[in-house]
């Protein structure tokens, strides 16, 4: 499978989880952590390609998130982290 199906996969179920969890819409989501709600909606669809590191650190910011998807989302965070070093370091 390729990474970056797999990578939304998990974001989606992450998201699905915190919603059911905190019993809240997109809407309130998308107010909270003030991500855009068409980008919201992208990973639930599972039709967002790549997510900006700035998205995975709004996400990793929600209070009551638990350790699992935390750590999911850090190293999504250190992975594009370490994609941007490479590509500073061919310049």
């Amino acid at each position: 499978m390729d990474k970056d199906f797999i990578e939304n996969n998990n974001l989606e179920k992450i998201l699905k989880n915190y919603l059911k969890q905190e019993n809240m819409t997109i809407n309130t989501l998308s107010k909270e952590s003030k991500i855009k709600l068409e980008t919201i909606k992208k990973i639930l669809e599972n039709s967002y390609n790549k997510p900006h590191r700035a998205t995975l650190e709004k996400l990793y910011n929600l209070n009551k998130l638990n350790l699992d998807d935390k750590e999911c989302i850090k190293n999504l965070i250190e992975k594009k982290l370490k994609k941007n070093q490479k590509i500073l370091m061919r310049i």
